[in-house]
């Protein structure tokens, strides 16, 4: 069995997104503030407002970091369940 289980992991290792205990980085709170920097039916938010909503320093580099990290996890997620679909558990 190989240790690292896609490409993209050997890649992202030593560059992942450190959490601080304080910082409120859950998936329902990143696709949120993802959601209001993006809004077309209202005025989207800042960068620094999207910051204070995940409770981070107002760091841009960061934030996309964290967003980047998440559409990537989505995406893998998404495809390892079409790839899975239909097989016994």
């Amino acid at each position: 069995m190989e240790l690292y289980y896609s490409e993209w992991w050997r890649k992202r290792m030593g560059q992942r997104v450190k959490k601080k205990e304080y910082e409120r980085l859950t998936d329902s709170n990143i696709q949120k503030v993802m959601g209001l920097l993006t809004s077309e039916d209202e005025k989207p938010i800042t960068k620094k407002e999207a910051c204070e909503l995940l409770n981070i320093a107002y760091n841009t580099q960061r934030l996309s970091k964290i967003i980047e990290d998440f559409e990537v996890r989505a995406a893998h997620r998404a495809t390892r369940r079409a790839q899975n679909r239909g097989k016994p558990a």
